[in-house]
């Protein structure tokens, strides 16, 4: 009987005291219920049997377990070591042979033809069986031994279980021609599901059929599955779990184990095999601890023997790609040839010194060379080379944006290689392949096409101005490859018109979400930039108002671009432009032929912001633009010094001033010099910094070499020598307007070795290093600013219903308050939970 304060007793309270008591000294079972009562450390009796009294806190001492006293294997090879001769040994072996066959060692022995076999055959059958029955025995006695029923001997031949290592997604994509009746023998994948077969026919008298699928199960009642990571870092340890799926209706024993691979670290040294009890109809996991020590691909097979007994089993190989530890870094080199200055036709590269570089890394230095007159690279994937440009050629997908980001630099590349004349220097499928691309680019993009003919995100996005301005120039400049319907394009180009504001500007009521694609369109002369762009745009889109039907739609384009270049030649002569938004203003006047002041205003804007140095012209910083990264020097402090690489908005804005050079004064001195800036820009691996740099500098420089080609003879030689680990190396390269000599693979050097460059002839060239390689630790250079502070605001205050009562707080445990050491003796919540929990025990 307790007061209204005195909680009652419930079994919760009751499990939670019980608990207290637990020592822990156990899994939680027990041979019987008396064992599992001790080791949880409470006391049991039911009158006529009760635990042992506790003698100390610690946990009671467990049995040892006997070591096995006969070794199974060592027992057969001694046996078959008794017997001398050939004949005997193997009439011995086939003694020691268990059958699956149920019969006695005497019947096995009375089927043996020759009868002086059958001595040593009935003497080793009988030892063999003898074994056999100790080892049930044993595997009877407790339950860590419940799983020792299977010997080695015991397993079926893992050369008998087929491997399953080919899961496709799907296959056989195959065109066959059919005269009433066709059968097809194929041999089917290793994956265990239900394949789904179509089939499509196409007839003269028929026409389009589409037969109803069929369903093919692949299925297999004993089988493992097993399932991998994407990738893995080299030294990260790794547990497989490879699930037995057991859909018979009886219990299966099996052995499972990984087989042994090199550069993987398993547990045991590999090999090591797990007995594992699988209830019928159901399923079980196993786990194996692994740890890669290479980065490579490595093939890793897991085996499920089962026994004579019960032949089952499953063999499953996949491959698991192992990475090196750390992060990838990769840094590019660009050096300028000039063999017309003596103090550049030699040039030493100091090797890579990074102190972070992982070790024991296959890492290389690769070296390319471009001339640049005329626009040729040795090897394949220049920047400026053919093989540079295809690797531009990806095909388009993802949203209206994504789409353009891929589309707009394939069609780049590809007019590029046009305008260019070096389709032949590239494999004959190339070119078709590029088409193939851009083909299903359009169609894609025609996806994202309202009705009004504006172009969004999505359909259910609102339609963005620069978006819509962005397909009319990049599908008008390649109606050749594309073949649209010019239709379409008039109608995107009425849209825009409806998007331009009273004094002539344009406005973006939805902006692009992929705001990086618009390149320097950033900033306080966003809107200057933004209706220069469509003035562009509806300039080349003019190209497809050919008919007579749409004149009078063309008229009012030109009335509109009429109207927005006055709004550009306000802004131009107001002369607070920045770079960006003055380059692609004289571009956009220049290009609409525009009246010649205005024309002239925006040229002495432009040139006014021009930065030379030596041979080399650009225009940098745009105010507010998230690209705008300064670097520390624009020029290389000498000839044989490094050019350092400019960001995307520079280079689109250069661009966009080569452009206007060329259209106002051709191949002019200005134009070289901003041509060879452009040129050294190049990324190694093709193309630029992001979509629009690369969009409009391919335009700038297929347009700059179409006005600079020349027959005259022109001719770069360059010579690297370096000093490897495998010795001396030396290269030399012969580049020349008919012909280019040498092969990319061969300008491969170590990572840390220094290389010699002599340059000789007539002709500018460019250099360029790629390395590649992994550092331990990538310093963050994007959020060094970032801080995060965490206020409370209000009170936290404690709501959990208490489960205790007062007598559960050991008071006397405390320091008394006039104790003049109990500042001194801080107790803390574990401190005070252990003497509490030891008080109970006494």
């Amino acid at each position: 009987v307790g007061g209204s304060s005195h909680k009652p007793l419930n079994m919760a309270k009751v499990l939670e005291v019980m608990n207290s008591y637990d020592l822990g000294c156990g899994p939680g079972g027990g041979d019987n219920a008396l064992q599992v009562f001790e080791t949880a450390g409470l006391a049991f009796s039911d009158g006529e049997l009760l635990t042992s009294s506790r003698k100390s806190l610690s946990c009671p001492k467990k049995k040892t377990r006997n070591k096995r006293n006969v070794n199974f294997q060592k027992a057969i090879h001694e046996k078959l070591g008794q017997y001398a001769s050939p004949e005997a040994r193997r009439c011995c072996q086939d003694g020691l042979t268990r059958l699956p066959m149920i019969r006695s060692c005497e019947q096995r022995a009375a089927r043996v033809r020759q009868a002086a076999c059958r001595a040593p055959f009935l003497s080793c059958c009988q030892f063999a069986e003898n074994l056999r029955k100790k080892s049930r025995s044993r595997g009877q006695v407790g339950l860590a031994r419940a799983l020792e029923v299977l010997q080695e001997e015991d397993l079926i031949d893992e050369d008998d279980i087929p491997v399953r290592s080919f899961f496709p997604e799907n296959w056989l994509w195959r065109v066959e021609k059919v005269d009433r009746f066709l059968q097809l023998s194929q041999m089917l994948p290793d994956s265990l599901t239900t394949w789904e077969i179509h089939a499509v026919s196409l007839s003269g008298k028929t026409g389009l059929c589409v037969a109803t699928p069929a369903q093919i199960r692949v299925f297999q009642e004993f089988h493992l599955h097993l399932r991998l990571p994407v990738s893995v870092r080299r030294f990260e340890q790794l547990e497989l779990r490879p699930v037995l799926y057991n859909y018979l209706n009886k219990n299966l024993t099996v052995s499972v184990h990984v087989s042994p691979v090199e550069g993987l670290c398993l547990a045991g040294g590999g090999g090591l095999a797990q007995s594992v009890l699988v209830p019928a109809s159901s399923a079980r996991p196993v786990g194996f601890s692994v740890v890669p020590t290479a980065a490579a691909a490595m093939s890793l097979k897991v085996v499920a023997q089962g026994s004579s007994d019960f032949p089952v089993g499953d063999a499953v190989s996949k491959v698991l790609q192992i990475q090196r530890e750390g992060s990838i870094h990769t840094e590019e080199i660009v050096y300028e040839l000039n063999p017309l200055d003596h103090r550049a036709r030699t040039l030493e590269i100091p090797g890579n010194s990074d102190p972070n570089v992982i070790p024991d890394g296959d890492f290389s230095s690769f070296v390319r060379v471009t001339a640049s007159e005329p626009l040729d690279t040795l090897g394949s994937k220049g920047v400026l080379s053919p093989g540079g440009l295809a690797s531009l050629l990806r095909l388009p997908q993802g949203c209206g944006e994504q789409t353009m980001l891929l589309l707009a630099p394939t069609l780049a590349a590809s007019r590029y290689l046009d305008k260019t004349e070096q389709w032949s220097t590239l494999p004959p499928e190339t070119k078709d392949h590029a088409v193939d691309l851009i083909q299903k680019g359009y169609m894609r993009i025609q996806q994202f096409r309202k009705t009004n003919g504006s172009y969004g995100a999505w359909l259910h996005r609102d339609s963005s101005t620069w978006l819509t301005a962005f397909v009319l120039k990049v599908l008008s400049l390649a109606q050749e490859q594309v073949g649209g319907s010019p239709e379409k394009l008039q109608e995107t180009a009425k849209w825009l018109l409806s998007q331009q504001q009273a004094d002539g500007s344009f406005q973006d009521p939805c902006p692009v979400l992929h705001r990086d694609m618009q390149g320097g369109l950033v900033g306080d002369d966003e809107t200057v930039a933004l209706t220069a762009f469509v003035v562009i745009a509806l300039q080349h889109g003019l190209a497809v108002f050919q008919d007579d039907i749409a004149e009078q739609l063309k008229q009012k384009v030109e009335t509109s671009i009429i109207r927005a270049n006055s709004f550009l030649g306000e802004k131009a002569s107001v002369g607070t432009l920045g770079a960006h938004a003055a380059a692609i203003t004289a571009y956009a006047l220049t290009l609409t032929k525009a009246s010649e002041d205005l024309r002239d205003v925006a040229h002495r804007n432009l040139m006014a912001m021009a930065q030379k140095t030596g041979d080399n012209l650009y225009w940098g910083s745009v105010p507010g633009s998230q690209s705008n990264v300064i670097p520390p020097t624009l020029a290389p402090q000498g000839p044989a010094d490094p050019i350092p690489q400019a960001p995307a908005v520079w280079i689109e804005t250069t661009a966009y001033g080569l452009l206007h050079l060329l259209l106002r004064e051709g191949k002019s001195e200005m134009a070289d010099y901003a041509a060879a800036w452009l040129t050294h820009q190049g990324s190694f691996q093709g193309g630029f910094r992001s979509t629009q740099d690369t969009v409009i500098a391919l335009d700038a420089l297929s347009a700059y070499w179409i006005a600079s080609h020349t027959p005259e003879e022109r001719a770069l030689n360059v010579t690297l020598s370096s000093m490897g680990r495998s010795g001396f190396k030396s290269h030399e390269l012969q580049l020349n307007n008919h012909q280019i000599q040498g092969l990319e693979e061969e300008l491969q050097f170590s990572l840390g070795s220094k290389i010699n460059v002599k340059v000789g002839g007539n002709s500018k060239g460019t250099l360029k290093i790629l390395r590649t390689y992994n550092v331990l630790d990538l310093k963050n250079t994007t959020c060094e600013d970032l801080q995060i502070q965490v206020t409370v605001m209000g009170h936290v205050e404690y709501t959990r219903e208490a489960n205790e009562d007062y007598e559960d707080y050991v008071y006397e445990e405390l320091p008394a308050k006039d104790d003049p050491d109990a500042g001194s003796q801080t107790v803390t919540p574990l401190e005070l939970f252990e003497r509490r929990r030891n008080r109970r025990r006494r």
